[in-house]
Parts: structure tokens; sequence; C-alpha cells
């Protein structure tokens, strides 16, 4: 029992402050070594039962304002706003008016790449990343881990530290889903 709490303290640890990268792979060395009886050796690691695949596909935001579209790319793993409940200002697509950079700004939302630069981080996390926010034109180091049998996607966005930052839950979704949300509502399906 005892050691089942130290596995489970040391994942909370690891998890939480993932710049710890040189005392992870020390205390995950450590954690193995407490474990284990006397003269048994460890396993060989295994993979993320999902992996990548485990996350790809579409999100839908935590307000149903948006669906990202979450699958690998060349930075690792990545996401682009697939589909908006209110893709339009009047007659005009929205565009990524907030970007600092004055020559995206025409650049429409959907499409719009959001989550880039993510690799796995043992079963079911994400780190590394970044996350752009469109509503205000910044991009914030970020975190994702599944939950709930992979339908939900945990997502923190942070400064600095993850201390310093906001948490969000994503649904899993789909096409059909989206397209009867769209013929509720005013959204459109790209």
């Amino acid at each position: 029992m005892a050691s089942v709490f130290r596995r489970r303290v040391l994942s909370d640890v690891l998890w939480r402050y993932p710049h710890l990268t040189m005392l992870r792979s020390t205390l995950a060395v450590l954690a193995i070594g407490m474990t284990l009886p006397s003269g048994a050796q460890a396993p060989a690691p295994l993979a993320s039962p999902g992996g990548e695949a485990a996350i790809e596909g579409m999100w839908l935001s935590e307000q149903e304002e948006a669906a990202i579209e979450i699958s690998a790319c060349d930075d690792g793993v990545c996401g682009t706003i697939a589909w908006l409940r209110e893709p339009f200002d009047g007659d005009v697509a929205k565009h990524d008016i907030n970007n600092p950079d004055p020559t995206m700004r025409s650049q429409p939302i959907i499409g719009l790449r959001l989550l880039y630069g993510f690799r796995e981080d043992g079963a079911n996390r994400w780190t590394g990343g970044r996350i752009y926010d469109p509503s205000n034109g910044k991009s914030y180091r970020c975190k994702m881990e599944l939950e709930r049998a992979g339908d939900v996607l945990r997502i923190r966005g942070y400064v600095l530290t993850p201390l310093l930052g906001r948490t969000t839950r994503w649904s899993r979704t789909n096409r059909a889903q989206l397209n009867s949300m769209s013929a509720a509502g005013s959204g459109q399906s790209p």
C-alpha cells in the first residue's frame, strides 16, 4: 500500500512540474527501486496504450463554442480550429484580429493552429507544447492529459509554471455531432 502511495505522489509531483526533467528521471529510477523486491529487475518501459493516436480526433471546447481537430504534425501533436458555433461577424468570416503579428490578422479563425509542439510524456499525457488564445492573441505553455477513458481532454495553459495557469476540459466529439449543432444553431461546419 505504501509503495502505491509513493508512486502516486511521485507521479503527481512529476506531472505538476514537467520542467524538472533531470529530477524526473532520477526520481523515476528511485521509485522503481523502492517498489521492487530485492533481486528483481525493473520491467522494460512500456509505450502508452494509445500514444499520439489516443489524443487524435475532434474535441469540443468546454463552452461548446469551438471544435479543435488534434492530429500528429511535424512539431509533434498539433490542433487546429475546425468548427465554430458562430463563425461569422455579420456577413464576414471571423479572423485572427488580435494576433500580435499584423500580417496574420487576416487569417480566418477556422483552420487556425491553436495547439502545437506537444510530445508524449507518459501514458495519456502530452507536454512541451503551446496553446494560442485568439481572443487575446497570446500563446501560453501548455500540457494536456486524457481523462475518463479518453473522452475528456484536460488542458492546462500557463505562464512560467503550471501553478500560474488555467485549466479547461474538452470533450471528444465528431463531425456528425457538430453538424447537428450547426443545424440547431447558427454555426457552420467547414
